[in-house]
């Protein structure tokens, strides 16, 4: 299955390129970036949190360095930009995508520090519930009572 681990590469190079190099670019000019997204309802301490989680979600995305964990940063941030934008900008609807994508795959074996499962692998293999431990239970009921 090298085809899978060379596509979830490029989805990480695209997803994670794309919203780093979003996150830079509000960092090098907050101001004009405050006064654009002010008329949204987003105040200057929401936007500085949103655009330093941009360029950390995307490099660990980009980098494969907890890739899971940086999608689903990715993934808040994406769903709020889809959300104030009212779904008109593709970008993000994309990005949001590949970051669930992401988040459901793992990173794929050309990572950094590849995730050692992922969502799929939970879902397909769910973990039996372990017996529970100690005291049998009995199954005729005991009232102290009586």
């Amino acid at each position: 299955m090298k085809t899978k681990h060379i596509l979830l590469l490029i989805i990480r190079i695209l997803v994670g390129g794309l919203i780093t190099y979003a996150g830079i670019v509000k960092l090098m000019d907050m101001d004009a970036t405050i006064t654009a997204m002010s008329p949204m309802g987003l105040s200057a301490t929401v936007l500085w949190i949103v655009a330093i989680g941009e360029v950390l979600a995307g490099l660990g995305v980009l980098l494969g360095v907890y890739t899971q964990i940086a999608a689903v940063g990715a993934a808040i941030i994406m769903a709020g930009a889809v959300y104030y934008t009212g779904g008109k900008m593709m970008d993000a609807i994309f990005l949001l995508i590949g970051s669930l994508i992401l988040i459901y795959t793992g990173s794929g074996k050309y990572a950094i520090k590849p995730c050692p499962c992922s969502m799929k692998d939970v879902v397909a293999n769910p973990t039996p519930t372990p017996a529970p431990t100690g005291t049998p239970v009995s199954s005729t009921p005991t009232n102290p009572q009586v």
